[in-house]
């Protein structure tokens, strides 16, 4: 976690080291090992140093590098099988309350910042967009309206078993798989477009054990007529809104 001005986090800490003087064996050692080194900014003024220093200290790491496959796969060997020291533990709740009280008010690096670098196709574990149609329409704000729609129509109750609250499903009524098929909807854009798919009179609130029997009994219908979806126009259970 980065540290910025003005943080409290570190007030009224005494660093470990605070009034142990160094060994003279410590020092010569440290002298060793810097000596015939060259600081990175040596005779860097003004104008110089801001640019040097802006570029990553003399270009070793640059906006937009990209490590060699032979470098991941290095990196990915030497934390192979590491365990994080956090593995298992948990904050107090007295730490907690002081890191709230530390980001109070800051506001976020990448708030309202996009990287088209690391988006879409651009992305590493991008392959191809292979997400499913169904789960896509399933995603989207207007499926989560919908589901809203008729459990407020519903009153949140089971219109089987008459139960209220706890785990509720919306049921389409015309089986949402076979409304697909029937209108060949391929994308987002044309499942969006399709009225019937969003009719809350297609759909009905039921308990999740409720609705697990009802599939259970269209597929036995499914495996008797030998189709593999019902017809987008057939209605297994009725119940009528109008």
């Amino acid at each position: 976690m980065a540290f910025k001005k003005g943080n409290k986090i570190c007030v009224g800490r005494i660093p470990w080291n605070k009034g142990i003087p160094m060994s003279e064996k410590s020092k010569g050692k440290l002298c060793e090992t810097l000596k015939g080194r060259t600081p990175w900014n040596k005779n860097l003024t003004g104008e110089e140093y801001k640019a040097h220093y802006k570029n990553g200290m003399g270009g070793v790491f640059k906006k937009g590098h990209i490590n060699s496959i032979k470098s991941r796969e290095k990196q990915s060997k030497t934390i192979m099988g590491h365990i994080g020291y956090m593995l298992g533990k948990t904050q107090t709740e007295e730490t907690k309350q002081k890191m709230s009280e530390a980001h109070k008010g800051q506001k976020a690096w990448n708030k309202g910042k996009t990287c088209p670098q690391l988006s879409g196709a651009n992305k590493p574990n991008w392959k191809g967009g292979i997400t499913p149609l169904v789960l896509q329409i399933r995603k989207h704000f207007k499926y989560r309206q919908w589901r809203s729609d008729i459990f407020t129509r519903d009153d949140f109750i089971c219109q089987e078993c008459g139960i209220n609250g706890g785990m509720l499903h919306a049921h389409h009524i015309k089986p949402f798989s076979s409304i697909i098929q029937y209108y060949e909807i391929t994308t987002l854009e044309e499942a969006l477009e399709c009225d019937e798919l969003w009719n809350i009179n297609n759909g009905v609130t039921l308990c999740k054990k409720c609705h697990r029997n009802i599939h259970k009994r269209n597929n036995r219908l499914i495996n008797r007529q030998g189709v593999k979806t019902l017809p987008a126009k057939k209605e297994v259970r009725f119940y009528d809104y109008n």
